[in-house]
């Protein structure tokens, strides 16, 4: 999704907005950023995503707090280790065994600006007096679910929809191109993808995001509404995978949460239940849930999806090491579907990683 000029100027419009009126909104746009417009980005020569731009200026902004945060073994600087990871893993050795390519460095630096995530999130957790940061992310992470409950909602059953959908968040792909074709819109209007290309995909982060809206979210009302809007995303997605992550993330809340915030959850969903369940019984989501499931009928083990993942996916793993057993400790780089893209000449390593479904 290349931004058009007045896009990118209303972008630059928002982000200078943020550092002349309070810095800790950036925290508001991130969220958006990542969540909503994960296509985003600017094309000069190779691409630069909206919300590296965001992570890069919040970085730059609270470097100082958060280089002076004390680490202990309770406090572990995470980001410090995945970065490391990737300088070894992600750059020296994919330059070892396919020589150099420009993807492997563009690729690297990607993945570290995605890992300052961790440094965000460790920096909101352990100073007090970013309060509010966080409430603002809070902010930003609620509005990014509800868009995408939004989206869900109405690609959901419309051919249509979708095909506009993929012509927005897609729209400098090839008319050719898998996501721009009458085949992935009638896919996507039977399963919801949203601007992530998969369903599972918007399964998965409709619930993370409903699951942290939990922490937080202060506001009782908006946290019911960013459940509401997450349960439709997860609905919409027809992602069995999401599905059975949301039942056994309600069963562990349960399970490790303090007793006000079990009873909080439980009135919840006491009120909400039933009206949710009729809402669910009603429309066309339940045909195709039901529909997904009913696969599993004749055994989980007849499910093309399950095992080509499960099964297949595995055995070509095992090979690959086998061939290749420096895979155990160094892997393969990461965005290994954009190496092997670019002709980096990595072979039998890229068959055990290589879409795990049908590769």
């Amino acid at each position: 999704m290349n931004l058009t000029l007045p896009e990118l100027l209303l972008t630059a419009f928002l982000i200078g907005l943020c550092l002349w009126r309070s810095k800790a909104a950036l925290f508001l746009l991130w969220p958006i950023s990542i969540l909503v417009f994960p296509t985003a980005r600017l094309m000069i020569g190779f691409p630069i995503y909206i919300y590296d731009i965001v992570a890069v200026i919040i970085f730059a902004n609270y470097w100082r707090p958060l280089l002076g945060i004390r680490w202990s073994l309770t406090a572990i600087p995470w980001h410090y280790v995945f970065w490391a990871l990737i300088l070894v893993c992600g750059l020296i050795w994919p330059v070892v065994i396919y020589s150099f390519i420009p993807e492997i460095g563009w690729v690297s630096g990607h993945a570290v600006l995605a890992f300052l995530s961790l440094a965000f999130g460790a920096l909101l957790f352990y100073d007090d007096a970013l309060e509010r940061e966080r409430v603002f992310l809070g902010y930003g992470m609620a509005a990014s679910l509800m868009v995408l409950g939004l989206i869900g909602l109405i690609q959901f059953g419309s051919v249509d929809t979708s095909r506009a959908i993929s012509n927005f968040f897609y729209r400098d792909f090839a008319d050719d191109a898998f996501v721009m074709t009458d085949f992935y819109a009638r896919i996507t209007a039977e399963r919801a993808a949203g601007p992530y290309g998969s369903p599972n995909g918007l399964g998965i982060v409709g619930l993370m995001a409903a699951l942290m809206s939990l922490v937080l979210v202060r506001n009782k009302a908006l946290v019911v509404a960013c459940l509401v809007a997450g349960a439709i995303a997860v609905m919409a997605s027809v992602s069995r995978q999401a599905m059975i992550a949301a039942v056994l993330a309600t069963l562990a809340y349960f399970i490790f949460a303090q007793a006000r915030q079990k009873g909080g959850l439980a009135v919840i969903l006491i009120v909400m239940g039933p009206f949710l369940v009729m809402a669910f019984l009603g429309s066309d989501f339940a045909a195709s849930t039901l529909e997904r499931f009913s696969r599993w009928e004749t055994g989980i083990q007849e499910d093309e999806n399950f095992t080509a993942r499960y099964v297949d996916g595995p055995l070509r793993l095992i090979e690959a090491v086998r061939t290749y057993p420096d895979i155990i400790l160094f892997g393969t780089g990461p965005d290994i579907n954009k190496l092997y893209s670019a002709g980096s000449g990595m072979v039998g390593r890229a068959q055990g990683f290589l879409s795990i479904g049908y590769a």
